[in-house]
């Protein structure tokens, strides 16, 4: 197992809470084997992860697939990068306010609000037509998934990144749709994505983002890189494949 952290397994988020009061400040991590929603062998879930992680000053990162019923969360201490989400904030309020926040994720919170995850500029793809000053929020349909409902809205700082996005959404819209890149901003805070951060990269070398906060247009990029038709054709595939599996996206 890379970085040869150990496997384990918590049947309940109760076990999972107490592993961490004790381990919390020595331990370099883990990888957390979690039950799909399809089975029947208890399991922490991954929200289970998110708050004990906020609580204890611990993050989820990568994710492996382990077999038919179950996968592997990478589970580490938080580092000292980026920024923490509205989400998050929000349940380290609940938390708090619950008594159940530890001065490690108190202090865990603090250093990552300090450090910021990129200047920008920032930018959006989509088929939707916007103009300067309009807001771009969550809570629409997923390209990749059917039947999701997206918490967080998607941007990157490598307009080539946003290209692709812009492509692939009309691609996937109604006839006639037409891809547009747009400069944006976020009004709140963001985060590294995780489904192609550490999930699939070291770091964050796409510079892809999210925000559960409007992002404001700034205005339409005209002069951005098109993908060929083969390589639209291949992203087809590979769409179809993934929303046909039982990939799940990290919402």
């Amino acid at each position: 197992m890379p970085e040869e952290l150990e496997t384990i397994s918590f049947a309940s988020a109760e076990q999972l809470w107490a592993w961490l009061d004790s381990h919390h400040a020595t331990h370099p991590g883990v990888w957390v084997r979690i039950q799909k929603a399809n089975s029947f062998v208890p399991s922490v879930s991954f929200n289970d992860l998110l708050e004990a992680g906020i609580a204890y000053g611990w993050s989820e990162s990568s994710r492996r697939g382990f077999d038919a019923g179950s996968y592997l969360q990478k589970f580490t201490p938080r580092r000292a990068l980026g920024t923490t989400s509205d989400r998050n904030l929000r349940i380290a309020q609940r938390l708090e306010s619950e008594g159940r926040m530890t001065p490690a994720g108190r202090r865990a919170l603090a250093m990552v609000e300090s450090t910021p995850l990129d200047d920008g500029p920032f930018f959006h793809g989509t088929r939707a037509e916007l103009g300067a000053g309009d807001h771009l929020t969550a809570g629409y349909p997923s390209n990749y998934k059917p039947g999701v409902t997206m918490n967080h809205v998607y941007f990157t700082a490598l307009r080539d990144g946003a290209g692709l996005a812009a492509e692939i959404a009309a691609m996937l819209g109604p006839e006639g749709a037409r891809p547009h890149v747009y400069l944006v901003e976020p009004a709140g805070q963001f985060e590294n994505d995780p489904n192609v951060t550490d999930k699939k990269f070291p770091g964050n070398p796409t510079r892809s983002f999210r925000t559960a906060a409007p992002m404001v247009v700034i205005g339409e990029v005209i002069d951005w890189p098109h993908q060929t038709p083969e390589a639209l054709d291949a992203w087809r595939i590979r769409l179809t494949t993934l929303r046909e599996s039982d990939a799940e996206i990290i919402n």
